[in-house]
């Protein structure tokens, strides 16, 4: 693989894009020109965060992520360096362009701002700070759903409140799931001062919270899936979601914890595509 796209990480960027474009359609959008620029934006914002997450993140990935492009040399500094600006450009510019159009108001590029903001943050300071880090996280992987939303001017209270709590339901999970995460990688985050809840107080305390936010996310879900049970497909995917994260907390349980970061992520995934069909579904012919 050319080491600038794994430097991408563009299977990250499809997925947010393809987030932000479902959130769109399913809250009434019905603009292309919105849609494309809204799924470009998304994906170079994604691009922007994890080159600059590689860039700022060296010491620790030459324990976590030895095969990295950046540590192994496949890729150098300054070649990503441009790519991060670049692709920062990109996702604003796209956005801008559509404001000064007047096909969107101004709080796509306020939640835009706020999530690469935020996704910098992490990367450069972040990243370091208890409790923070796996809450910003948190928060920016499912704010592509609220980006989606603000680009519809006159979205229904229902679809409001479905995307709302996707949004909280996909951030729980998404706690849990860092918290796992930093358990695995205890090792390289003691090496260089990154303040988890693993390397503070221990592998087993960061299993039990990563456990307590899976199961707070199921129960978030089960309203979730009411709202949506007009929509059948989102709602059998919210359903097969929640049986694999109800598995996730066996494999926890038998201390699988790669087991749970592979199998929690592709729960997420099926959610996600629920809500892609449904939202292409909601388009009228």
């Amino acid at each position: 693989m050319n080491p600038y796209i794994e430097l991408a990480r563009s299977e990250h960027g499809l997925i947010a894009g393809v987030a932000a474009i479902s959130s769109y359609l399913f809250s009434g959008g019905r603009e292309p020109l919105v849609a494309v620029m809204l799924f470009v934006s998304t994906f170079m914002a994604e691009v922007f965060l994890f080159v600059t997450n590689d860039l700022l993140n060296i010491a620790e990935d030459t324990v976590n992520r030895p095969q990295a492009p950046l540590i192994t040399g496949r890729a150098g500094r300054r070649g990503a360096s441009i790519m991060a600006v670049a692709s920062m450009a990109a996702s604003m510019i796209s956005m801008i362009w559509l404001y000064a159009a007047r096909l969107i108001n101004v709080m796509p590029l306020l939640v835009l701002f706020a999530a690469i903001m935020l996704g910098f943050y992490y990367n450069w300071r972040g990243k370091r700070i208890l409790i923070i880090n796996n809450l910003i996280v948190s928060v920016v992987t499912p704010l592509t759903y609220i980006y989606g939303l603000s680009c519809v001017s006159a979205a229904s209270d229902h679809a409001i409140l479905v995307v709302l709590l996707l949004f909280f339901t996909s951030m729980i999970a998404t706690l849990g799931r860092e918290s796992i995460k930093g358990a695995i990688d205890v090792a390289g985050d003691s090496r260089v001062g990154v303040n988890t809840v693993a390397t503070r107080k221990g592998k087993e305390a960061a299993v039990r919270l990563g456990m307590g936010a899976t199961a707070a996310a199921v129960l978030i879900s089960i309203p979730l899936m009411a709202l949506s049970i007009r929509f059948a497909v989102f709602a059998a995917s919210i359903a097969i979601t929640d049986a694999i994260m109800i598995y996730c907390m066996l494999l926890l349980r038998r201390g699988d914890l790669e087991g749970y970061r592979r199998n929690s992520l592709v729960g997420m995934s099926i959610t996600l595509l629920g809500f892609f069909i449904n939202a292409l579904m909601r388009i009228p012919l």
